[in-house]
């Protein structure tokens, strides 16, 4: 019996319902300087990554939620490439802000290039952090 990992819906995508975390792929321990520099000399490869994250599409789950950066997109083409499974990607861009951000909103260029380059690398879904 071939049993899935469950799945809901996000805006009409499904996604799996255990996304995969990217903290200790990008070097955020969010715990010390010291555990930041471990992962960022053991884990943040792209060769490692790409590892980690077949073992997650052979079990299908299939949802990164991620700010998009270059070693993580190479690593993400690399497990999708050998395992034939397609990663839904959650970007977390974060939109400058300055002390009028509040009164006057985002600079909506800025924000719109930020989206549009989000898109660009294969963002489905985009959750500002």
């Amino acid at each position: 019996m071939n049993v899935k990992f469950p799945r809901t819906n996000v805006g009409g995508i499904s996604v799996s319902r255990l996304v995969i975390g990217t903290n200790w792929f990008l070097g955020f321990s969010h715990t010390s300087k010291a555990k930041d520099k471990f992962i960022i000399e053991n884990i943040a490869t792209r060769k490692k990554i790409a590892h980690i994250l077949e073992v997650f599409l052979n079990h299908d789950i299939d949802t990164v939620i991620a700010p998009l950066r270059e070693i993580l997109i190479q690593a993400i083409k690399d497990a999708q490439d050998r395992t034939g499974e397609k990663v839904i990607l959650m970007s977390t861009p974060a939109f400058p802000i300055n002390k009028d951000t509040p009164v006057s909103g985002f600079c909506n260029d800025q924000t719109k290039r930020i989206l549009e380059q989000e898109a660009k690398s294969g963002a489905s879904i985009c959750m500002p952090h």
